[in-house]
């Protein structure tokens, strides 16, 4: 179904295939819905339709020409102004058409209607606090022609910061890298909610219908959703036992609402936090291991490690140059999964534990460029821990090969053998790939498998 609105000012309309179908609605001047002076009613009476085009705002080149408007029971008019291609930014032109008295038309009082739209990529945000914004610190970010965002108020605006929080959104730097990448139109619509739980995003959450009011009311499209959620789910009694279900419900209900059953979804791992007395070091290991694995269990749907963005705003809020970082990473992936405009190098994450020997247990890792590095760690401050029946099994050596790391315990293991690495809130340490620079994913409960 079409839905007819006014197009607005630096409104930017979701491409397919490099174009997008414009759904405009407008009405004709006051004077001829409503003439008052003899000439106007003249003129009323030889009134047959507006026109609508499309033009080049830098050059003032026709990119559509006239198309015909359709009459509504209210006297207005809508223009499905088909296959503009991706660009901008553009002007819709109107005009309109009377009968003159050889039985012809004229266009009469063309005039630019609404300005600076664009068409482009439109990327939805949602999740919690750090989606939202509450980053603090000094960073340069200016306004860039091209990036825009749909804001809480339903107007289309140049994209700034604030976005939708009290601070800083990593979300802008990332449609800003886009838009210079693609040389194309960039669009937000920044829709995270702080301290939201995930069953306020599932079907009847309060935030997921605000979401269907909006795309119903206003034929919103969507490229992708950016995600970045899970904070409040980690304590007890909320939802971190049923995380993984919820996020499948939730991604699969938006991709109901947006009609595309392969909506890509970009997410992160939830990042460090400060308060260790107020947060849960079990409920983040729960809900980090969940994101870590969730695109094994939904497809087109991707995650990103934080556990080196040390720097925050406060106890749980990313700070500006932590975000720059998390922008850039995101940036990356994306051009890499969505446009094939890049090789993003994968974060390392573990893909194996196994039984050496009784005493040894090897970690191995894929997406390992380099090497792993340790920064100099010793046996005893290494970030994992091993466990069986019998309790935490200590590391007392340790040795690296390219992507595997063995680990020497102290004691041999017994039944039910896991291990968990860069676990807690906030640990003490991390490991990167040297050559891509990017830290291994945290994990947690990895069974231990006999060699």
């Amino acid at each position: 179904m079409n839905i007819y609105t006014k197009a607005q000012p630096w409104q930017i309309f979701q491409q397919k295939n490099c174009y997008a179908d414009i759904h405009h609605l407008s009405e004709p001047q006051d004077w001829i819905k409503n003439p008052l002076l003899d000439e106007e009613i003249k003129m009323s009476e030889r009134f047959l339709r507006l026109e609508a085009m499309v033009i080049d705002e830098t050059t003032g080149e026709c990119v559509v020409p006239w198309v015909k408007g359709e009459k509504t029971d209210d006297f207005q008019y809508t223009f499905e102004i088909k296959n503009v291609p991706v660009g901008g930014p553009y002007i819709i032109q109107r005009r309109a058409v009377f009968r003159n008295d050889n039985g012809g038309e004229d266009a009469w009082g063309a005039s630019n209607e609404v300005c600076h739209i664009g068409v482009g990529d439109v990327f939805l945000i949602t999740g919690q606090s750090n989606a939202q914004g509450y980053a603090r610190g000094m960073f340069t970010e200016e306004l860039q022609l091209g990036v825009s965002c749909f804001k809480s108020d339903n107007t289309w605006d140049i994209a700034s910061q604030p976005l939708s929080g009290n601070g800083y959104s990593m979300y802008l730097n990332f449609a800003k890298l886009l838009n210079k990448k693609l040389g194309y139109p960039v669009g937000i619509i920044p829709r995270a909610v702080g301290g939201s739980a995930i069953k306020a995003w599932l079907k009847d959450g309060i935030h997921t219908k605000r979401i269907v009011k909006e795309k119903n009311e206003f034929g919103l499209d969507i490229r992708a959703i950016l995600w970045y959620q899970g904070c409040t789910d980690t304590t007890v009694g909320n939802n971190r036992d049923d995380y993984r279900e919820c996020f499948i419900e939730y991604v699969s209900y938006m991709r109901e609402v947006f009609d595309n059953d392969k909506l890509p979804v970009f997410t992160f791992q939830i990042n460090r936090v400060w308060n260790d007395s107020e947060y849960d070091d079990y409920g983040w290991d729960c809900i980090r291991e969940i994101q870590r694995t969730m695109p094994k269990h939904i497809d087109n749907v991707y995650v990103l490690p934080t556990i080196d963005a040390w720097m925050m705003s406060d106890a749980i809020h990313n700070s500006r140059a932590s975000n720059m970082l998390l922008s850039e990473r995101l940036y990356y992936q994306v051009l890499d999964k969505l446009y094939n405009k890049t090789q993003a190098a994968e974060a390392p994450d573990i893909s194996e534990a196994r039984m050496a020997d009784r005493n040894t247990v090897e970690l191995i890792f894929k997406n390992v460029i380099g090497k792993i590095e340790v920064f100099g760690a010793t046996a005893e401050n290494l970030p994992f821990c091993v466990t069986d029946d019998d309790g935490v099994a200590e590391i007392c050596e340790y040795e690296i090969k390219h992507n595997i790391i063995s680990l020497k315990l102290i004691r041999p293991l017994c039944k039910n053998a896991k291990v968990k690495g860069f676990y807690g809130t906030h640990p003490s340490r991390i490991m990167i790939d040297y050559e891509t620079q990017l830290p291994i994913f945290p994990f947690s409960n990895v069974e231990i498998k006999n060699s």
